[in-house]
C-alpha cells in the first residue's frame, strides 16, 4: 500500500516539473541537508550528461545553500557552467555563451511537512526526486524521473 502511494505521490510531482519558476524554495531544509541534495543531483547528473561533454548555462541566481554547492561541485566534476550575468562587461560574452551551452535550471521546494522536492531542468528535460526529512536526517524516497 505504502508503494502505490508513493508512486502516486510520486507521478503527480513529475507531472509538475515545468520549465517554469526556478530557485531555492525549502527555507526549512538545514544546510548540511541542502549539500547531501546537491550531492546527489550532481551523482544523477554525471550518469545522463558526460561533463566533458556538456556546457550548462545557469540563468537564475545560485546564493542560496543548495545552488552554491550545486555549482561548486558541478565545476569540480568538470562540467563547464555559464552563470549569466545580468550587466556588466560580460554581457556581450554570456549572450554567445547562451547561444552554444544547454539551459540548466533548478528548483528545490518543500512539498509538506519534511517532505522536499529537486527538479533540475536540463535543456527541454528535467529529472525530480522526492526526499523526506526524519529525525533530522534526509532520505530520498523515490527513484529519479526523468522528463522529456
Amino acid at each position: 500500500m505504502k508503494t502505490s502511494g508513493l508512486i502516486l505521490v510520486l507521478a503527480l510531482f513529475a507531472g509538475c516539473a515545468t520549465q517554469g519558476p526556478r530557485g531555492y524554495y525549502a527555507a526549512s531544509l538545514s544546510p548540511a541537508s541542502s549539500a547531501k541534495v546537491a550531492d546527489d543531483s550532481v551523482g544523477q547528473l554525471l550518469a545522463l550528461y558526460p561533463p566533458a561533454s556538456t556546457y550548462l548555462v545557469l540563468k537564475q541566481p545560485t546564493n542560496d545553500p543548495y545552488g552554491t554547492v550545486l555549482l561548486g561541485k558541478l565545476r569540480s566534476k568538470g562540467y563547464a557552467v555559464m552563470e549569466m550575468p545580468t550587466t556588466g562587461s560580460n554581457s556581450g560574452k554570456a549572450a554567445v555563451m547562451a547561444t552554444v551551452g544547454t539551459d540548466f535550471g533548478y528548483v528545490l521546494d518543500q512539498a509538506g511537512t519534511g517532505r522536499y522536492r529537486v527538479t533540475l531542468n536540463v535543456g527541454t528535460q528535467s529529472i525530480s526526486r522526492i526526499y523526506v526529512e526524519t529525525n533530522g536526517r534526509l532520505d530520498a524516497v523515490s527513484f529519479w524521473v526523468k522528463r522529456s
